[in-house]
């Protein structure tokens, strides 16, 4: 065998299998951090979150107002609270007309997106704000202001001055479907 061919399809196949070592590391680090972002949403989820989400729903229904949280379950990346503010009957719920706030975690960016749907049967397909924010940034305090920012906009704004920031079919649902305990 030639030496010069050798020795330079050997360095072509060891910078090659460097190459594939550095791609299997950066890919080893990457999931280690999403791993590690999960978990720390978790503890978000179990001491923050859900608390919060929890303390809103029984206020909301002392007041007559009815609502379901969905995505409790340990590893979910999102949380979600439905509300179904009195009067509307339950029939009339669908996705694209019912209030929620989500919180949805992003592993591999190590980030949170909050939506504020504020839709009602009255207004279909009405999405509020939206904003991505740090894991650190989901405070007790932070979330409570979300909560009462959203409630304020579906259950006291004038529903003449309500205009959507968007509109149409939300990219996230894969189907026009009945919202949880909406009826």
């Amino acid at each position: 065998m030639d030496q010069d061919f050798a020795a330079r399809l050997r360095d072509i196949l060891q910078e090659h299998e460097q190459r594939l070592a550095e791609e299997q590391k950066r890919r080893a680090e990457e999931e280690a951090r999403a791993r590690a972002f999960r978990e720390r949403f978790e503890a978000v989820r179990q001491n923050v979150l859900l608390p919060v989400l929890e303390e809103t729903r029984t206020l909301l229904e002392q007041h007559g107002h009815r609502s379901t949280l969905t995505g409790t379950e340990a590893g979910e990346p999102e949380l979600c609270l439905w509300v179904y503010p009195a009067p509307f009957p339950a029939a009339v719920f669908r996705e694209d007309s019912t209030p929620y706030i989500r919180f949805l975690a992003h592993p591999t960016v190590e980030q949170v997106t909050v939506d504020l749907g504020i839709s009602l049967p009255s207004r279909p397909q009405a999405i509020g704000p939206r904003e991505t924010v740090d894991l650190s940034a989901l405070t007790v305090e932070y979330v409570r202001a979300k909560v009462l920012e959203w409630l304020t906009e579906i259950l006291l704004s004038d529903p003449a001055q309500r205009s959507p920031r968007r509109s149409g079919r939300r990219l996230w649902s894969a189907s026009w479907r009945r919202v949880p305990g909406g009826g």
